[in-house]
């Protein structure tokens, strides 16, 4: 039996992304995050932090100061 799988619905691009993915809780998950990973090894967008990062145009990721 085919049941086909979940498409996520999230958008790199969201401009709300803040509120839409983490609600109330985006200031205790990016606490937590510089907590345990202060140096923002494990970066990944849309997550907590990764608005102090860009990506520039050869594709590094760059922090924004």
């Amino acid at each position: 039996m085919d049941t086909g799988s979940y498409m996520n619905e999230d958008t790199f691009t969201n401009p709300n992304w803040k509120e839409d993915y983490f609600g109330p809780n985006y200031d205790k998950l990016l606490s937590l995050k510089q907590k345990y990973d202060p140096d923002f090894l494990l970066y990944g967008k849309p997550n907590p932090g990764h608005e102090f990062f860009e990506v520039d145009g050869d594709g590094r990721l760059c922090r924004v100061e």
